[in-house]
């Protein structure tokens, strides 16, 4: 016979403004802590898998990050641009910044814009089901 597998719920920190958009439309095995201030996002962020943490000013974006337990994986923002997140310890942390090609040509981009470490897909749909679908990632759209 074969063992049960028992799967646990992955770990989200969440703006509470955003909630009544964003909680109709979580998975429901999604662990969600909301924060109302710097100091809740900091103390649920040190447990978190995904974490969406944009605060003004934005340096508290890098604090509440700087803050994350070993089992971040996924940062989300509003932002345009990476200038609120503390690059050097998310690479330390190993997070990789992946970007879409597509969006790249429909926008008038160049690959040299983008940070060096970055690596680019074909398609940022298709990564993001790819993650959804083989490693448990979830993507929550404001």
């Amino acid at each position: 016979m074969a063992a049960a597998v028992t799967l646990t719920p992955m770990k989200a920190v969440l703006p509470a403004l955003a909630r009544p958009l964003l909680e109709p439309q979580l998975p429901a095995d999604l662990d969600v802590a909301w924060f109302a201030n710097p100091e809740e996002a900091k103390a649920a962020i040190a447990e978190a898998e995904i974490a969406w943490v944009d605060m003004q000013p934005t340096r508290l974006v890098a604090e509440t990050i700087r803050s994350a337990g070993p089992n971040l994986k996924w940062v989300s923002t509003i932002y345009a641009g990476l200038d609120a997140f503390p690059l050097d310890d998310l690479k330390a942390r190993g997070v990789k910044f992946e970007i879409c090609e597509i969006t790249i040509r429909t926008r008038n981009l160049k690959k040299e814009q983008f940070i060096m470490d970055a690596d680019f897909t074909p398609s940022g749909v298709a990564r993001i089901g790819s993650l959804q679908f083989r490693e448990r990632y979830a993507y929550i759209k404001p």
